[in-house]
Order: structure tokens, then C-alpha cells, then sequence
């Protein structure tokens, strides 16, 4: 039962887009929320924020997008709202993948619900607003990751054991 309410949460199939998804292949992460393709463009991904990498917990956000959602080489296509760019230029974006079950998965949503990113407004895009908010409901319920007692995100005044901070 569990298995099947998560499958729901992630899964992107069947919504109707806006505008036909760009590919991208991601060269690399640059924290948490942002990633490079191969062709240089710089994505912010839609309906999260992440810890900066010199906050606490920054580092571990990252770590977990480069090394298992968003791998370089990794082709994701992109799904854009209503505001597609950013101030710093940077392309606005839900970054889908198909699964190895064949559904496909929003990599925002589920940085959101593993508990390393929290829902955010951002761009005055909400496509994806509502899912990010009860992904984020699961996860504080959960206390995972960055959720947990002590974890950034449950009102941790400063960085220890597992929790660390690396300058940059």
C-alpha cells in the first residue's frame, strides 16, 4: 500500500505539459536544486529550494542529486511552466526521468520528498506546487534526512555529527 501511494505521489505520467519537453543530458551538479547540461545551459529546477552548500546540509543535497538522481550522462527531459528563465538566466525547470519500472518521476518532487529539499514558490510557476507540498508534508511527517530531529529543517540552530558544513 505504501509502495502504491509513493508511485502516485512521483509519477508525472499523463500530465498535460504546457510545451513538448526539452532533453537534456546533465554534465553536473551544482548543489541541490541547480544542474548543467552537456550544451551548458544552467537549470534551476522547479517547486523546491535546497540548503546553499555552505549551509548545513548543503553539501549532503548535492551529493545525493549528482550521485543518484541526476547523473552525469543522465538524459532527463525538462518540463518548463509559465516563466521558463530566471533572473540569473538560468533555465526553470522539472527535470522528469523515467524509471527503470517505465513511470516517469519528477527528480523536484522526489528531492522534496526524500526530505532534502523543501517546497518553494519560485519563478511564479506552480505547476507543481501542490505535489511539492504534500511531498514535503510526507517527509516532515517521516522526519527523513534533513527532517530529523537535529536536521536543519526541524530548527537545528547549528551543524554537528552528521550533519556538516563545508566551505566552498
Amino acid at each position: 500500500m505504501l509502495a502504491a501511494c509513493v508511485a502516485a505521489l512521483l509519477a508525472t505520467g499523463g500530465a498535460a505539459a504546457a510545451e513538448p519537453h526539452a532533453s537534456c543530458t546533465v554534465d553536473r551538479v551544482i548543489d541541490g536544486d541547480t544542474f548543467v547540461c552537456t550544451d551548458g545551459t544552467h537549470v534551476r529546477m522547479l517547486q523546491i529550494n535546497a540548503q546553499e552548500l555552505t549551509d548545513c546540509g548543503g553539501d549532503w543535497a548535492k551529493a545525493a542529486l549528482a550521485n543518484i538522481f541526476l547523473r552525469s550522462g543522465r538524459v532527463v527531459r525538462l518540463d518548463h511552466d509559465v516563466v521558463t528563465f530566471d533572473k540569473y538566466g538560468r533555465e526553470l525547470a522539472a527535470p522528469i526521468v523515467t524509471g527503470s519500472d517505465g513511470a516517469d518521476y519528477n527528480i523536484s518532487i522526489v528531492m522534496v520528498y526524500v526530505g532534502l529539499a523543501k517546497s518553494a514558490y519560485y519563478g511564479d510557476n506552480a505547476k507543481y506546487l501542490d505535489w511539492a507540498r504534500a511531498a514535503e508534508t510526507w517527509a516532515r511527517a517521516a522526519q527523513w534526512n534533513m527532517w530529523a530531529p537535529g536536521g536543519p529543517y526541524a530548527g537545528a540552530t547549528r551543524c554537528g555529527g552528521l550533519w556538516t558544513v563545508t566551505k566552498r
